[in-house]
């Protein structure tokens, strides 16, 4: 910033921030002061611009941006939650504060999908909880309380859909500012993010949560409010792709390997085939880490001796591939090859497409 000042380059700065944004900045201001209002300007007006109310009146002293801006606004704002999560999060709880918006009375139903601040959060996901809550039926000769199930009628037949705590679009924006928090407080290798997501209470249960919700919604008649859950998926989203890159960063530091872990190519040879016959092996497409966890307390089997185990995939991580690497066969001999225009697997002498 020191090397930035001395070029004399602010003046150029303030210029095009002006142009692209279109807020009004300070001339002559240090770099700090210029930063700050940049930083205020673009968050509030994301804010402002995913309204479908009026803004509350702490922002009736910023402009609205022009479209070009608006798009600009949007783009920053994306930019600096994907690249700078951890300095996002602060930065943020410090415009929301200055500009008292937790207190500012805005419905829940006027809210977009964006999450600028946490006010948005919050008071998007409050309806959907509260909408479950425990009502009385009147009827007879008194009220009684109406169990946590929501009865859905489809296709002529009720289903019965437990929903616990709460409906699922709240639970999932939950674990995934918990998964998020988390993510961002990581270190370590490659094997201990493999670790903190298929721990007992890990970050799998993100993926179970959103599998759940989006199960929920294809069993509704009528479609549920759109606001609380694009709210709940879009949490969902930014958890994901900073465990995204986060992982892949970690990976890529450690040449591309994860220490002391099982590899697809190896869940053959050191799991399947030493096992007595006759052996049952279920190959089973795209079934996640979560899905294997929540199977166990289904299957009619002593729980006592059952295992769920990680395994590292093999890349790319598609159906040829990862069908490939577990046959036997592919822990000694095992290469990603292109032959006829397709991609596949070779085992020794078979090209599997």
């Amino acid at each position: 910033m020191q090397r930035f000042a001395r070029k004399d380059a602010a003046r150029e700065l303030t210029k095009l921030i002006s142009a692209r944004l279109g807020v009004p900045l300070p001339e002559g201001a240090p770099l700090d002061k210029l930063r700050t209002v940049t930083l205020r300007y673009v968050l509030a007006s994301e804010f402002r611009l995913d309204l479908s109310c009026p803004p509350p009146s702490s922002l009736d002293h910023l402009a609205l941006p022009s479209d070009a801006a608006a798009a600009v606004v949007r783009t920053i704002a994306e930019g600096l939650r994907a690249s700078f999560a951890d300095a996002y999060t602060a930065a943020a709880d410090r415009v929301e504060q200055e500009l008292g918006l937790e207190h500012a009375r805005l419905p829940a139903a006027a809210l977009g999908a964006i999450d600028t601040f946490r006010v948005r959060r919050a008071r998007a996901v409050a309806p959907c909880r509260g909408a479950h809550r425990q009502r009385p039926v009147r009827g007879g000769d008194g009220a009684r309380p109406r169990p946590r199930t929501q009865l859905l009628a489809r296709s002529g037949r009720r289903e019965t859909i437990a929903l616990g705590g709460g409906p699922p679009h709240a639970e999932l924006g939950t674990v995934a500012t918990e998964v998020r928090a988390a993510v961002t407080k990581i270190s370590g290798d490659a094997a201990a993010w493999v670790a903190a997501y298929t721990a007992k209470d890990g970050w799998y249960r993100l993926d179970s949560v959103q599998r759940r919700l989006e199960a929920w919604v294809t069993r509704l008649d009528d479609d549920p409010e759109e606001r609380p859950l694009a709210v709940a998926r879009r949490a969902y989203e930014d958890a994901c792709h900073l465990m995204a890159e986060g992982f892949t960063r970690a990976l890529a530091k450690a040449g591309w390997t994860v220490a002391s872990a099982l590899y697809q190519t190896h869940v053959y040879s050191d799991v399947v085939a030493s096992r007595p016959r006759p052996v049952a092996y279920f190959l089973v497409d795209a079934m996640r880490f979560e899905m294997g966890v929540e199977a166990v307390p289904a299957a009619p089997l002593d729980r006592r001796k059952v295992s769920v185990r990680p395994a590292v995939a093999m890349l790319p991580s598609i159906t040829p591939i990862g069908m490939a690497a577990l046959q036997p066969g592919a822990a000694s001999s095992f290469s990603v090859v292109a032959q006829n225009g397709k991609l596949g697997a070779q085992i020794e002498d078979a090209f599997l497409a």
